[in-house]
């Protein structure tokens, strides 16, 4: 068994009492690809709404002793709950974040070739602090694995509800609160935009920048460099994809 499949087959088996549990049918689903920022979602909707995800792996902004959980946050690469929910004809409500392709790719690639190590994952120590080579065809798996996915939650729901978020407009100071608002409506629950607003500029995503510490400048410029030449590829496949947004 190769490396690749050792750390395929020890998710598998993490995730395989989370599958089985009763809670991941219990609470709403907040879904994301990895990498689309919602770590810094999850934690504005914590704060406004004072209750705490349930995650299997990154704790909760608030006290991790709460378990009056709201929501479950998940990247559904393993659980395949919306497979499981379409099989059994859900009508159920569920929250997905959409962010920009090429910051989502960059920002994967980065993470699987440079930080695995900090996510648990044993081949990762061997990139560690060094700089990666982006090829186009890792750039055109990247791309086929975003759009499956994606197709999924934005298509290929059936009777599920899903209610789609941008993760660019929660950066734009002008959109954020419609954003917001989106939320608050699919959990039936009342808006305070005076409340969010102040959560926003007391916890921005500056806050949460995991690159703060170290290395900030040389990943800006690394990120400037793979935008302007891997962006128009990563663009054209998805429009030719036929995604629809």
């Amino acid at each position: 068994m190769n490396l690749r499949s050792k750390v395929l087959l020890r998710l598998k088996t993490k995730v395989k009492d989370f599958i089985e549990t009763p809670l991941l049918y219990k609470y709403p689903l907040f879904i994301s690809y990895p990498r689309s920022g919602a770590h810094w979602i999850n934690s504005m909707m914590e704060l406004y709404f004072n209750r705490p995800r349930l995650r299997r792996s990154r704790p909760t902004f608030l006290d991790k002793k709460r378990t009056d959980w709201m929501w479950i946050h998940d990247h559904d690469f393993y659980l395949k709950v919306i497979g499981r929910l379409k099989k059994m004809k859900s009508s159920r409500k569920i929250l997905f974040l959409y962010r920009d392709p090429s910051e989502v790719i960059h920002s994967h690639l980065n993470s699987k070739y440079k930080n695995f190590d900090h996510y648990g994952y044993e081949y990762g120590k061997e990139y560690r602090n060094k700089r990666y080579v982006f090829s186009e065809a890792s750039i055109l798996r990247e791309i086929h694995d975003w759009v499956n996915y994606h197709k999924e939650y934005l298509e290929h729901h059936g009777n599920l509800r899903v209610t789609i978020l941008k993760y660019e407009n929660f950066l734009d100071k002008k959109k954020r609160l419609a954003e917001f608002r989106k939320i608050c409506e699919h959990f039936n629950l009342p808006f305070d935009g005076g409340r969010i607003s102040k959560i926003f500029k007391e916890y921005g995503k500056r806050d949460l920048d995991k690159n703060k510490k170290t290395g900030k400048e040389e990943y800006k410029k690394e990120k400037e460099e793979f935008l302007k030449k891997w962006r128009p590829l990563i663009n054209r496949k998805v429009l030719e994809s036929g995604l629809r947004i």
